[in-house]
């Protein structure tokens, strides 16, 4: 299952849901709010915030844990 998530360049990007390993708060001077990690070396940063990936998810039958 996809999300459709904005990229650092403005860009709508397809999310495979199942390959995210985290999700951390980022503040980036293009506006990212999030960085989704695939690995412990990949990643993007996106425009959305966190509750917004989190609603995503959410419609998606996922659920995203805080700590």
């Amino acid at each position: 299952m996809f999300i459709e998530l904005t990229a650092r360049n403005g860009e709508k990007v397809l999310v495979n849901i199942n390959q995210i390993e985290g999700i951390e708060p980022a503040e980036g001077a293009g506006g990212e709010k999030a960085l989704i990690g695939f690995s412990s070396r990949e990643g993007i940063f996106v425009k959305e915030s966190l509750e917004e990936i989190a609603s995503k998810l959410a419609l998606a039958g996922k659920l995203l844990w805080k700590y």
